[in-house]
């Protein structure tokens, strides 16, 4: 494992905790406002706000996204949020297990979350990175394994692997490499965002890739 990773992961929950990490930039949900409705159709009591998530049953329309994992640091805040998951009966996921591949100890640190919330589906996740250098099939099913994972996320960063110590921006031949990793993995593959969106145009280049959904 390269030196720094687990303290870089520490490092990531201590600046979001600590400091001014908000963006500059308006999402333009605080322009919506939702009209009250005083005479509403139906009891609060028969509202069903519940979904399903690939497949999977869920309480509601919510996804606690992969963030954190390879620290112990990190597995607690896990922890924590597994924690919320199963009460809530949402799914979640886990941060890129990049760490536990390289370092077996730090497998825990993710693992927790299906110890933690063994009712909700829950979703293992990998960097583009990794997936452009290849991923053995054994790789494939010990991400899986190591979170009984439900599906499988691809986290797209190449803003942030450009600027970060260490950072690996290499994307050449995502594409075909995708459509390689969704044969060989055992439950569907979606792709995550880290923080930057996905554009219309990004989004059209997954069609036909056989990946299930954009996060």
């Amino acid at each position: 494992m390269k030196l720094g990773i687990s303290a870089r992961k520490d490092d990531h929950i201590v600046l979001s905790v600590k400091e001014d990490v908000s963006s500059r930039l308006p999402t333009l949900l605080e322009d919506i406002i939702l009209v009250h409705n005083t005479i509403p159709a139906c009891s609060l009591s028969e509202v069903d706000v519940s979904a399903e998530f690939l497949g999977v049953s869920v309480k509601a329309p919510v996804m606690i996204s992969g963030m954190t994992g390879g620290s112990p640091l990190a597995e607690k805040v896990n922890a924590a949020l597994a924690a919320v998951a199963q009460r809530l009966g949402v799914p979640i996921g886990v941060g890129s297990q990049r760490a536990a591949l390289e370092d077996k100890s730090l497998a825990r640190t993710f693992s927790v979350v299906r110890e933690v919330a063994p009712d909700v589906p829950v979703v293992a996740n990998i960097g583009a990175s990794q997936v452009v250098q290849g991923l053995s099939e054994a790789q494939v099913l010990e991400l899986v394994d190591m979170v009984g994972a439900d599906a499988l996320a691809v986290h797209l960063n190449p803003l942030q692997e450009a600027l970060q110590p260490e950072g690996e921006p290499s994307t050449r031949g995502f594409l075909d490499k995708l459509r390689e990793l969704v044969k060989l993995s055992p439950v569907p593959v979606i792709l995550k965002q880290t923080g930057e969106g996905f554009s219309k145009e990004a989004a059209a280049l997954v069609k036909g890739t056989g990946v299930k959904g954009i996060d």
